[in-house]
């Protein structure tokens, strides 16, 4: 990394220069073997050098090849930001295939880069700290030949921090500005117009007086948008729920997610690891197909225990869906079903999707109106820890669930603390409290989705 102070350097690109510049210079790959019997890895070799030249900050992406297995990596050369280094990963090894030149030059500085889920845009978010306007730049992407066309700039006003993303169906791109979030159509033919406001920030500051704004993004597994604060002192996630809708029916929750620790405004920087070849494209050519994987997500309803948003996650291009819910209803066809069920009890739900080259399904136990010692899906999402514990008790949920409360109830029943849980880390104070034995409890919606005993000590 390269730093040129602003006494050493006065303009770049014609532009005056009020801070110093950060470079990153070259770019480097180990290749690592596993050992088959222990599974251990080691260095096969490291330090080799892949890139030669300048490349920008937080840009470096990738793109799975339209033939299925390979890999296409990019990412923008710093300073003539018109020209972008375009990698290709294959079972051969690491190549470097070519340097390409479009569009007008971008200031580089600090930004986000991303892929549409399907490979077909590639986006990039660039802010600097100088008086001008951001850059978002559009193109299409060429998965067989790693080429970038079709150049599209907007400027944004005013120059705000911000970050990127892609909704699952590849359409809507958001932005982040600080303060707001929103949504562009990638399908407009006219995108910069298509701009609508999806999020505004509510103000709110964490315990550290830090605010807990909007930044960095990513699209995950779960189909949802994760959003970080641009801050160094925030402990949230904020998601967009459903961002395959168009407007505010995205549905954007600030603080959705608590973490354990204080974040910088990081996300990680993952592919799409579920998409596959172009079938019947001329680079289809190692007999790779798109065979469907069902998978799916739900979430109850905050007032009506019975009542379930099914989510469709299935991917590799399913053409088809067919849900059971296991109650003796009509299937459903949907990707995003909504169904009540007719009474609390135990429900097979399973999710069959289908094309050409074949079809998969995938089942899950939803249980309603049982205990904690019958949920078992729910028991196991749920940890309290440490035990036994100090001033500090830490409640762990690795699922979404409605309304969840904790309950702590001392030797002889009397609850001592009730709070609301967030999915993630919530950490509760408990320095207030004897020494002994307690019980406690996980309700959703006032069922008890979890139990157990855990032991105070000083």
């Amino acid at each position: 990394v390269l730093t040129y102070p602003t006494n050493k350097i006065d303009t770049f690109i014609g532009v005056p220069i009020d801070s110093e510049i950060i470079i990153s210079q070259n770019l480097y790959y180990a290749e690592i073997k596993k050992d088959p019997t222990n599974g251990l890895a080691t260095f096969v070799s490291k330090g080799n050098i892949i890139v030669n030249d300048t490349v920008g900050l937080g840009k470096f992406t990738a793109c799975r090849h339209a033939n299925g297995r390979d890999w296409w990596i990019l990412t923008p050369r710093f300073a003539t930001s018109s020209a972008y280094h375009t990698l290709l990963l294959d079972h051969q090894g690491m190549h470097y295939v070519k340097q390409q030149q479009i569009g007008t030059p971008i200031l580089d500085g600090v930004g986000q880069a991303c892929f549409s889920p399907n490979g077909q845009y590639y986006v990039r978010h660039e802010h600097f700290n100088i008086k001008l306007p951001a850059i978002l730049s559009i193109y299409d992407f060429d998965r067989c030949t790693g080429s970038l066309s079709n150049s599209r700039q907007i400027k944004i006003f005013p120059r705000k921090w911000g970050g990127i993303a892609i909704s699952p169906n590849s359409r809507y791109l958001y932005l982040t500005q600080t303060t707001e979030i929103y949504q562009y159509d990638l399908e407009a033919k006219n995108i910069e117009a298509s701009k609508l406001l999806v999020a505004e920030y509510d103000g709110f500051k964490n315990i550290y007086k830090y605010p807990t704004n909007f930044y960095r993004m990513q699209l995950m597994p779960d189909r949802r948008i994760y959003c970080t604060s641009f801050g160094f002192a925030s402990e949230y996630f904020h998601i967009i729920e459903n961002p395959n809708i168009l407007g505010v029916g995205c549905n954007f929750k600030q603080r959705y997610l608590k973490l354990p620790a204080r974040n910088i405004g990081s996300v990680p920087n993952f592919p799409n690891y579920r998409l596959g070849p172009i079938d019947g494209s001329p680079c289809d050519t190692l007999g790779i197909n798109n065979e469907p994987r069902a998978w799916y997500r739900y979430e109850k309803d905050t007032t009506n225990k019975l009542k379930v948003e099914f989510t469709d996650l299935s991917f590799y291009e399913p053409k088809e869906w067919l849900w059971d819910f296991g109650d003796g209803s009509p299937n459903s066809k949907d990707t995003l079903p909504v169904h009540t069920f007719p009474k609390n009890g135990t429900y097979n739900v399973c999710l069959t999707v289908k094309n050409k080259y074949g079809s998969h399904t995938h089942c899950k136990t939803i249980n309603f109106g049982t205990t904690a010692t019958q949920d078992f899906e729910f028991q196991d999402q749920i940890q309290v820890a440490p035990n036994p514990f100090g001033s500090i008790l830490y409640v762990t949920l690795s699922s979404l669930i409605a309304n969840p409360v904790l309950h702590l109830y001392d030797s002889i029943g009397r609850e001592v603390l009730s709070s609301s849980l967030y999915f993630g880390v919530t950490d509760l104070r408990t320095e207030h409290l004897p020494s002994g034995l307690y019980l406690w409890n996980v309700t959703s919606s006032s069922d008890i989705i979890g139990a157990g005993k855990a032991m105070k000590v000083e």
